[in-house]
């Protein structure tokens, strides 16, 4: 035996030992010198078309980034806006139609905005060319409505073109698992990671083992996808897997306990899910759907494609043949072959379940997709598999009447488009994505900047508010200041009338006042002024003081006068301010002051 046999062997007894082998039994994989390979692989370069078409990608939606600066910006910016929405666009385009699920997610619920169901029409499959332009004018209009502006894309890409791989490693650190995981997934995948775009996640972690999904794809295949998609205008943020959109639509729905099957049949394509304990065990792809079985009818009753589409659905399987014409009785039988050889790569599927685990205690079998519409397939599948067939139901949403309708129509059809709808936090969903690493850190990049700028903005706005609004306010109280000074100003002329008026009529208020006290002051004086004294003049302040002036014969007169004055009972602290003599020679005349306190307190 030579050595590239040998490891070649090695390599699928290993496989099957990690519990890879069931992929092993339906596929051929091309392992053969892959230890030349592990020594001459080597990092490609990023080509200038794949720069191109990450910068433009970058620029569209960016996805969340999780720093502790990206959460706490989030956390504000939800407080900010409360009753944001996050609006997304799930887009699977089958090779028999094309179906469109627009959403906006609020906090509390998930609103259908539209589900869209597009046929393909046989004619246009016949080569790529037509095919690729009536897919172009089909979402062309539909992408320029305003519900798919600020949207989130998310597509869906066939099992059939992906590798799924479960891998154990040693070890439950996730820094680990991301060293490691490069190392180990070369021996998995045929070809070089160079050429590879991949995504994993830890399915469980039992100590010291942790169990790894890993699925990947070739570069080429993903930039040919989002190549087109750029023809559309359409950048998507996240690429699925039908599987495993598939397995996480029993997720999105009523969680089933046990180890069942999920059989989803499409035009071209049929996954087929093992699910155990709510988790996922096992998945694979058949490169054949319900296209074939119309392709079949098509041959046997010679018969366009389309008559035999419409026959198809009008008729499926015959289970009693009692009073039915051979054309029913044709497309029973061809319907029913079609339907062996899928039950055929079921009974496979379980028998590897089987003979892998030794356990035989599959309890049910749950079908959805378009190919599994055709009359008494569910009944025919339980009498020959002998087990419970359940119908997938549509997930239950929340939107328009016609929209809700138009969505539980074609239920089965956008069944792995449901697999996308994440209602809340669900243990056990798979959330892996296809999009290139390089996209995905430029959008964190992009999104990083965006929360940056943003929380400086709202910083720079609270400094404005903290800073320049108390100074706004200052300077709009001095404007209105000097406003008001302005009208001082111009009051002053009228003001000093007013205090004119106001001091005459306060001088005026003060004699009339002691109007009273005056006379009684002029009485007493009268009474005590001598004969030989003429008072000429009069003076009464308002501090209460009495300033009297006049002529008389003598001094002694005057001193007499001024005793007499301090006698009285209204007169106080009399005193000569002056006396001098005046007049011609021979003939004295005495010119004197006086000045005296009032002391009644009635002449206030």
């Amino acid at each position: 035996m030579t050595d590239k046999n040998k490891d070649k062997i090695d390599a699928v007894v290993k496989s099957k030992i990690k519990g890879l082998g069931l992929d092993a039994l339906f596929h051929q994989v091309d392992i053969t010198q892959k230890d030349e390979q592990k020594n001459t692989r080597k990092k490609t370069s990023t080509s200038d078309d794949e720069l191109q078409l990450i910068k433009k990608i970058s620029q569209n939606a960016p996805i969340k980034y999780n720093t502790p600066l990206a959460k706490a910006i989030d956390n504000l910016w939800a407080n900010l806006n409360p009753k944001k929405t996050d609006s997304r666009v799930i887009l699977d385009i089958g090779s028999n139609s094309i179906k469109i699920i627009i959403l906006k997610q609020e906090k509390q619920s998930i609103i259908l905005q539209d589900a869209i169901f597009i046929p393909i029409p046989h004619i246009v499959t016949t080569t790529n060319e037509k095919l690729n332009n009536f897919i172009k004018k089909s979402i062309t209009p539909i992408a320029q409505s305003p519900l798919f502006k600020n949207s989130k894309i998310s597509t869906i890409l066939s099992r059939s073109t992906m590798i799924v791989k479960f891998i154990n490693l040693p070890t439950i650190q996730k820094q680990e698992i991301e060293k490691m995981l490069s190392f180990e997934a070369e021996q998995y995948l045929p070809f070089p990671l160079s050429e590879i775009e991949m995504d994993y996640h830890i399915i469980s972690q039992v100590a010291p083992e942790s169990k790894i999904l890993l699925i990947a794809a070739k570069k080429t295949l993903i930039k040919d996808h989002l190549s087109f998609l750029e023809t559309l205008d359409l950048y998507p943020d996240s690429i699925k897997v039908s599987s495993i959109a598939l397995y996480n639509s029993s997720l999105a729905q009523a969680r089933k306990e046990g180890i069942y099957l999920q059989v989803h049949i499409g035009a071209a394509h049929t996954d087929i899910n093992l699910i155990t304990h709510n988790q996922l065990s096992f998945c694979r792809n058949i490169a054949w759907g319900s296209k074939d079985l119309t392709l079949r009818l098509s041959k046997n009753l010679n018969i366009s494609f389309d008559n035999a589409q419409k026959l198809k659905h009008e008729n499926g399987i015959i289970i009693t043949k009692k009073d039915t014409n051979e054309i029913q009785k044709t497309i029973s039988d061809v319907s029913s072959k079609w339907a062996d050889n899928l039950i055929q790569e079921i009974n496979r599927t379980i028998e590897s379940y089987q003979i892998n685990t030794g356990k035989s205690d599959i309890q049910q079998l749950n079908l959805s997709g378009g190919g599994s519409c055709l009359q008494n397939f569910n009944e025919y599948l339980r009498e020959k598999l002998k087990i419970k067939i359940v119908m997938e139901k549509a997930l239950p949403l929340n939107g328009d009447s016609s929209v809700i309708s138009n969505y539980e129509k074609h239920a089965q059809e956008f069944h792995l488009c449901a697999g996308l709808i994440k209602k809340d936090p669900q243990p056990g969903y798979l959330n892996l994505n296809l999009v290139p690493k390089n996209i995905k850190h430029a959008k964190k990049a992009k999104q990083l900047k965006i929360k940056q700028l943003t929380f400086a903005a709202i910083l720079l706005f609270i400094g404005l508010i903290i800073f320049i609004f108390p100074a706004w306010l200052l300077a709009l109280r001095a404007q209105k200041i000097e406003i008001l000074d302005q009208q001082l100003e111009s009051l002053k002329p009228e003001l000093l009338v007013i205090s004119q008026l106001r001091d005459k009529i306060q001088t005026i208020e003060d004699y009339v006042g002691a109007k009273n006290s005056c006379m009684e002051i002029l009485r007493e004086i009268s009474i005590i002024v001598p004969y030989d004294i003429t008072i000429n003049n009069f003076a009464f302040e308002k501090s209460l003081a009495v300033t009297l002036s006049g002529i008389a014969q003598s001094h002694s007169s005057v001193v007499n006068f001024s005793q007499q004055l301090n006698e009285s009972s209204l007169f106080a602290d009399v005193k000569i301010l002056f006396t001098r003599k005046k007049g011609l020679p021979g003939e004295e005349i005495i010119d004197f002051e006086l000045s005296c306190k009032i002391k009644n307190d009635e002449a206030t």
